[in-house]
């Protein structure tokens, strides 16, 4: 938000400021009620910030800059600080500790028990390796406690980048193991209607950048673009119409389970079970009767090598002249 403003300090630590008029002109700022604690600062460029120099009159700091382009300032007043406000205590976590894993599963803190079970089934059934982790997690250490979807980017990027430095292998697998929601702060109207409990058993979604017209979607293929230099799919115009533009391939497999209670947590992970559990009784089956055929095989391969053999020790017998002539084996 940008607005025009009294150019003196405030109850606020910092204060950014610049001024339209002063583009190709010489400038003189005057910042009112300063002291001499009072710091400016050049913003204008991010990564090269300069302490400008100040002269303090009374309650009056003032500086100069010269004509030229429109340069951006921030004032400090090291003496102020923000309230803290604390919100709630957080128990000891390192995700960025956590070994490689074949599967990761984000899981709202209501279904953990449910994704433990499901992850349970995988690591017995399929022989995986899987971590399951709830998205408060992921926002703590990688969106600053803020809920970001790009916070499960970057945390499965993460695994990901460490198998490209052979420091262990790619994860294969990912599964958000609840319903999407596109609001992440839960303001708009539609949410608001949602309980609490409710708001706290979804999961994130990503939205491609025209979020505002009729040209955007959602789409989890968003968490599995890992490479640098990867960007999802969004619109760009080509003659009359709209054309999808896209750079990179998904990198992981990716899932959803849009539950959004416990019961239907509980009852999807019972039904996976029993198709884990139906497809792996197909496969010792098959499995059974492969072995069955391949005795058979290599049964009839015994028989065909033994006939070759006596073939081969027959014939020069029965090539003897001394047999052809009597018709009796010489033996």
């Amino acid at each position: 938000m940008q607005g025009k403003r009294v150019l003196q300090t405030y109850n606020e630590p910092y204060i950014f400021f610049r001024s339209l008029p002063s583009i190709n002109n010489t400038t003189e700022f005057i910042v009112q009620n300063a002291n001499k604690n009072t710091l400016v600062f050049d913003v204008t460029d991010g990564f090269n910030v300069k302490l400008m120099e100040t002269s303090l009159k009374g309650n009056n700091l003032s500086f100069s800059i010269p004509a030229g382009a429109l340069r951006e300032f921030v004032l400090v007043q090291p003496d102020k600080r923000f309230s803290d406000v604390a919100v709630e205590n957080l128990p000891n976590q390192n995700l960025h500790g956590l070994l490689q894993s074949d599967m990761i599963i984000i899981s709202p803190s209501d279904f953990k028990k449910d994704a433990d079970r499901l992850a349970n089934i995988h690591r017995e059934k399929d022989n995986l390796s899987v971590i399951v982790v709830t998205p408060e997690e992921i926002y703590n250490e990688f969106s600053s406690g803020t809920p970001d979807a790009t916070a499960y980017r970057r945390f499965v990027k993460m695994f990901y980048d460490r198998s490209k430095d052979r420091t262990g292998r790619a994860p294969k697998y990912l599964l958000l193991f609840g319903d999407g929601a596109y609001d992440n702060r839960f303001l708009t109207k539609e949410w608001k209607t949602f309980s609490e409990a409710n708001r706290k058993n979804m999961l994130l979604t990503y939205q491609t950048e025209e979020s505002l017209n009729a040209y955007s979607y959602v789409t989890d293929d968003y968490f599995g673009l890992l490479d640098d230099d990867d960007e999802i799919f969004r619109y760009e115009k080509a003659g009359s119409g709209m054309t999808p533009k896209s750079r990179g391939l998904v990198d992981i497999g990716i899932g959803r389970l849009p539950v959004r209670t416990s019961e239907e947590a509980k009852a999807v992970v019972e039904e996976a079970k029993a198709v884990i559990h139906e497809i792996a009784g197909l496969l010792h089956a098959s499995d059974e009767k492969m072995i069955a055929s391949m005795d058979v095989f290599w049964q009839t391969m015994v028989m065909v090598v033994m006939v070759f053999l006596l073939y081969m020790f027959l014939m020069p017998i029965m090539l003897h002249p001394l047999f052809i002539k009597t018709g009796q084996n010489i033996l």
